[in-house]
């Protein structure tokens, strides 16, 4: 079990191309569910960049903020958020958590900077 823990790890820490040489803006361990997929915290990381927000667990969702429609909070004791894009069939609907409020408004008022919808 702790194997499967470890790899799940490796592979949410794992960089896509994209992200190599660029400097992240902010970068959290999160909980999240795609589809029928969900991931407790740490199983996911949620990272900011300048021009796209990166989710990583054992895939790699590279969402560009000019891809986001809306960011409604929701989730497990209302501590997340779930990211509306202009293209469901590529991108879902990710349900993306933390272990307190405060930390998901931190990311959301990062988003809100670099998102050009309304958010």
């Amino acid at each position: 079990m702790g194997a499967i823990f470890g790899v799940i790890t490796y592979l949410s820490n794992k960089k896509d191309p994209k992200e190599y040489n660029l400097k992240h803006i902010l970068s959290l361990k999160t909980g999240g569910q795609f589809g029928f997929i969900n991931l407790s915290i740490p199983f996911v990381r949620t990272t900011l960049y300048e021009d796209f927000l990166v989710l990583s667990y054992w895939k790699k969702l590279i969402i560009p903020y000019e891809e986001i429609i809306k960011l409604e909070k929701s989730g497990l004791f209302n501590s997340g958020f779930r990211i509306i894009t202009k293209n469901g069939n590529k991108y879902g609907t990710p349900l993306i958590w933390t272990f307190n409020k405060e930390r998901r408004e931190i990311i959301i008022s990062q988003m809100k900077k670099r998102v050009t919808a309304q958010v």
